[in-house]
């Protein structure tokens, strides 16, 4: 008797040795997966804020990559139209001339959102004055004073707008 008496309490002792240890085995998982759960939260919330600066800098390069296009097209176009005045013309100036001041529009609203220098804003105005100027020649059909416009002033106003948005990207 004394064998079996023996034998259960070190099957007891066994047990309860084998119990703690796994409950120990369990909070000192528990314990890691907590730390590595707030190690991974810290590193998501500074993911997060990494993703977000890079999401803006890519709306800022986005919107100086689209304020150049608008700008070549507004090139574009004054060559244009000063090909067509060449060629005593005025099919299209008019037209091309509010979609000129538009595109001026576009890029004054998507540069003044942050506030830019007024100095660019200025030389906009000009160039958008310059466009209206032309608008009003050609609906005369005064063909010298649109040649004036467009050779005199049109192109160094764009040439002075299209340095200093290049500036303003650098």
């Amino acid at each position: 008797m004394k064998n079996k008496e023996f034998n259960r309490k070190i099957l007891i002792t066994l047990s309860i040795i084998f119990f703690i240890t796994s409950c120990v085995v369990k909070l000192y998982t528990t314990k890691i997966n907590f730390k590595a759960a707030a190690e991974n939260r810290t590193e998501k919330n500074f993911n997060s804020e990494l993703i977000k600066q890079n999401k803006k800098q890519m709306d800022v390069d986005d919107k100086a990559r689209r304020i150049l296009e608008l700008s070549n097209t507004i090139s574009e176009t004054i060559k244009y139209i000063d090909n067509s005045l060449s060629k005593g013309t005025f099919n299209d100036i008019e037209t091309l001339t509010n979609d000129s001041i538009d595109a001026l529009n576009s890029i004054e609203k998507a540069l003044f959102v942050q506030d830019r220098k007024s100095d660019l804003r200025t030389k906009i105005d000009l160039l958008k004055s310059d466009f209206q100027e032309l608008n009003n020649a050609v609906k005369d059909k005064d063909l010298n004073k649109s040649k004036q416009i467009v050779n005199g002033k049109m192109l160094k106003d764009y040439d002075d707008v299209k340095n200093s948005l290049k500036s303003i990207n650098n």
